[in-house]
C-alpha cells in the first residue's frame, strides 16, 4: 500500500509494480550502442588471452633451439593455418577461380622492339630474363638483397576460369630465399612487375589472374606480390644503381 496525496487529500490506494517474469533475452532489441560494448568487452578478453599466448612464444622460442622448434610447430599447425586461412586472410569471392591449375611455362621471352628485353646476370650465378626496364630494375633492387637464394623468371603458367572461359596466366617471377636453422623463414614469392598506370588502367580486367595466382600460392605456402614503380625504385634501388656504377668501374680497371 503506497499513500498518494492530491490536494492536501491523503489517500490510499495498490500502486502494483509491473516486473518481467520468465524474461526472453531473445524478444529484446538492443540498439547498436549496447552491441558495441559487448563486443568491445568480448574482444577485450580475448587480446588479453591472446597476449598470454604471444608471451608464451616469445619466451618459449628464445629459450632454445627445441623451444624454438616446438612454437614452430604450434604456429604451422592445424589451428594456426585455420586461422590465417579463414580469419585474416580475405575470401575469394569469385567461384570462377576455384580451380587452378599449373602448367609449364608457355611463354618465352625474346627480342622486341618496343620494350627493353635482355638477360640480367643475377649475382654472377645465373642469367635471368627481363622483359622491361622496371623488370630490370626489380632484379636489380632484388640482387642485393642477401637472403635472395634463386630468382626465375617466368616459371609457369596458371590456367583458370573466368565467367566460364578458360584463361591462362603466367606470372613474372618466382623469387625463393634462403633458410636455414639460423635464418627466419621467409615464405617464396610469385611476383608480378607491373607499371603503375597499367594497373590503374586495367585493374579490373585482371583481377581474376591475380585471384589465380593467390589461390596458388595460398596452396603452395607462397606469397603474391604486385610490384610497381613505387616499390622497385625506392632507396635501396638507388642504393644498387650506384653500387652496381661502382662495380663496373671497378671490373674496367681491373680489365685493362
Amino acid at each position: 500500500m503506497t499513500t498518494v496525496s492530491f490536494k492536501g487529500v491523503d489517500r490510499q490506494e495498490t500502486v502494483k509494480k509491473q516486473r518481467p517474469v520468465n524474461l526472453d533475452l531473445t524478444t529484446i532489441s538492443m540498439p547498436a550502442t549496447a552491441r558495441a560494448s559487448i563486443l568491445h568487452r568480448v574482444t577485450g578478453v580475448a587480446m588479453f588471452f591472446a597476449l598470454i599466448f604471444v608471451i608464451w612464444v616469445w619466451a618459449v622460442s628464445l629459450s632454445s633451439p627445441e623451444g624454438f622448434q616446438a612454437v614452430k610447430d604450434v604456429m604451422t599447425g592445424f589451428i594456426a593455418k585455420f586461422i590465417k586461412n579463414y580469419a585474416t586472410e580475405p575470401r575469394m569471392n569469385n567461384q570462377s577461380c576455384d580451380t587452378v591449375n599449373i602448367v609449364p611455362a608457355r611463354r618465352k621471352i625474346g627480342n622486341t622492339r618496343i620494350s627493353v628485353s635482355g638477360l640480367y646476370p643475377f649475382k654472377k650465378d645465373s642469367a635471368v630474363a627481363f622483359e622491361s626496364t622496371l623488370e630490370r630494375d626489380f632484379l636489380i633492387r632484388l640482387e642485393v638483397d642477401p637472403n635472395v637464394l634463386v630468382v626465375e623468371s617466368q616459371p609457369f603458367t596458371i590456367e583458370y576460369f573466368d565467367n566460364g572461359q578458360k584463361r591462362v596466366y603466367t606470372p613474372d617471377y618466382l623469387v625463393t630465399y634462403k633458410h636455414d636453422d639460423f635464418l627466419p623463414f621467409i615464405a617464396p614469392k610469385l611476383v608480378e612487375v607491373k607499371p603503375t598506370d597499367e594497373l590503374q588502367l586495367n585493374l579490373h580486367l585482371w583481377k581474376a589472374r591475380y585471384r589465380a595466382a593467390m589461390r596458388v600460392c595460398k596452396e603452395e605456402g607462397w606469397k603474391f606480390h604486385i610490384a610497381h614503380e613505387g616499390r622497385i625504385r625506392d632507396q635501396l634501388w638507388s642504393n644498387a644503381m650506384f653500387l652496381r656504377k661502382y662495380r663496373k668501374k671497378r671490373q674496367r680497371k681491373t680489365g685493362s
